[in-house]
C-alpha cells in the first residue's frame, strides 16, 4: 500500500472513524483503523462490531493495499504533522506503515490486517432519502430522550416508523418522550399492511448527527432486517438494529381532555428552570410549577436556598401544582425553537405535553414526579 494525501483531509477522515471505536474494547485490533488504498480511492474504517464507519478520502493511490494501525497513535501522529502532503506506505512483510513528510519519516506498528473484522456497507433492503437539514432537525428534537440504561436496550434506540408517505421518529426513556413526524413523498414503507418499525441505536444516531452537522446534501437511509446504513457525502455509517418490540407510543400520549393549558416564552421558562437546577445539591433536582390566575410560578427549595419566579403566561383551565425533574424539563425546553411554547397539563400526576405552535409534527412529553 502506498498513497499521498493532504494532511488535513487525512486527519478529518481518521478523526471521524475514530469516534466509533469503543474505549473499553477487550479486542486489541478493534482499537485500530483500517486503511485501504484502492485503484480509485482511499478508504478508512473502524468498528466496535455494533457500529461501523467508512470514510473515503481524496488521495493519489500509488500502490493498492491495506493496513490496520492503532487509532490513538495514528490520529495523534497525523494531527501533529506539518501542513501539506503526507505519504503513507505499508512496510513489506510487517504489520506497520511509514509516514513521510518533507525530509522526515515516522513508522507506526499495527495489527495483521487479516484479523480485522470483515466490513461491508449494507446494500439492498428498503431505502429512502432525507435532506440533511431536515434530518438534523429530527435528530436534534428526539435524541435527548434516548435512554442510557443498557438494562433497557429497547429504549437506548430510536423507533423509525415508515408508513405511506410519512416517517415517524420516537424516543423515550420512560420519564420523557419525543416524537417527530415528517412527510416523505414517495415512501412506501408498509409491510403486510402495517407500518415498517425498526429500532436504531441512539449511539449510532448521535454519530450520524455529527457527520451531517453541516451541508445540504441528502442522507440516504437503508433499512434491512438486522442493519441500518446511512450514507452522507463521503461517509458511510452502518449499525446493527436493536431487536424487540418498541412500546406503542400512541398509548403513552394522553387522550383525555386537558385540565390546563399554558402559553409562555420558551427561553424565559428555560432560564428559570436552569436557575432552579443551579440550586440543586445532590440527588434529584426538583422544580415546581404552580399554575394559577397569578401567572406561571417556577419554584424550588434545596439546602442551598430557594427560588420563586413568576413568568408572564396565558393560562386557561384549572389551577394546579406539578413537580418535575428539572434536568428532564430543561432538556425538553432546549430543543424548542421559537419564542412561544404551549404546555398541556392533564393533572398533577399525568404527563405534560410540550409543543410549538404551528408545528403539528412534533411533540415532547415529560412525566411529573411525586414528592414523598
Amino acid at each position: 500500500m502506498k498513497f499521498v494525501s493532504n494532511r488535513d483531509n487525512l486527519l478529518k477522515g481518521l478523526q471521524a472513524v475514530q469516534r466509533v471505536i469503543s474505549p473499553k474494547t477487550p479486542v486489541p485490533i478493534l482499537t485500530g483503523i483500517k486503511i485501504q488504498a484502492l485503484a480509485d480511492r482511499l478508504q478508512v474504517a473502524a468498528t466496535d462490531l455494533e457500529m461501523g464507519l467508512f470514510c473515503t478520502i481524496p488521495a493519489k493511490v500509488l500502490e493498492d493495499g491495506e493496513a490496520v494501525i492503532p487509532a490513538r497513535y495514528l490520529v495523534d501522529m497525523v494531527r501533529h504533522l506539518p501542513e501539506g502532503e503526507v505519504e503513507m506506505a505499508s512496510v513489506p512483510d510487517q504489520a506497520a506503515v511509514t509516514l513521510r513528510y518533507g525530509q522526515s519519516r515516522t513508522s507506526l506498528y499495527g495489527f495483521p490486517e487479516g484479523e480485522f473484522p470483515y466490513l461491508t456497507i449494507p446494500d439492498g433492503g428498503f431505502s429512502f432519502e432525507i435532506a440533511a437539514p431536515l434530518f438534523r432537525e429530527v435528530l436534534q428534537k428526539i435524541l435527548f430522550a434516548v435512554s442510557t440504561e443498557e438494562s433497557r436496550a429497547i429504549f437506548t434506540g430510536a423507533l423509525f416508523e415508515v408508513d405511506e408517505g410519512m416517517l415517524t421518529f420516537v424516543t423515550t426513556d420512560i420519564h420523557r418522550l419525543a416524537m417527530k413526524k415528517i412527510a416523505c413523498e414517495g415512501v412506501q414503507g408498509r409491510v403486510n399492511e402495517e407500518p415498517r418499525r425498526l429500532i436504531v441505536p441512539g449511539k449510532a444516531l448521535g454519530e450520524l448527527a455529527r457527520l451531517i452537522a453541516s451541508g445540504d446534501a441528502p442522507v440516504c437511509v437503508s433499512l434491512l432486517s438486522h442493519q441500518a446504513g446511512f450514507t452522507y457525502l463521503n461517509y458511510h455509517l452502518f449499525c446493527r438494529l436493536i431487536q424487540g418490540n418498541y412500546p406503542s407510543y400512541e398509548r403513552l400520549i394522553p387522550e383525555q381532555e386537558r385540565e390546563c393549558q399554558v402559553k409562555t416564552n420558551a427561553g424565559e421558562l428555560l432560564a428559570a428552570v436552569e436557575r432552579a437546577t443551579a440550586l440543586a445539591d445532590k440527588g434529584l433536582p426538583v422544580v415546581t410549577m404552580a399554575l394559577s390566575g397569578d401567572g406561571l410560578q417556577v419554584m424550588t427549595e434545596t439546602v442551598a436556598g430557594n427560588m420563586q419566579e413568576i413568568l408572564a403566561a396565558e393560562i386557561e383551565g384549572e389551577e394546579m401544582e406539578i413537580h418535575f425533574n428539572a434536568r428532564f424539563l430543561s432538556d425538553t425546553l432546549k430543543v424548542m425553537e421559537g419564542a412561544e411554547i404551549v404546555l398541556d397539563f392533564y393533572g398533577p400526576f399525568n404527563p405534560c405535553i410540550v409543543r410549538r405552535p404551528g408545528d403539528e409534527g412534533y411533540l415532547s412529553m415529560v412525566l411529573p414526579i411525586r414528592l414523598g
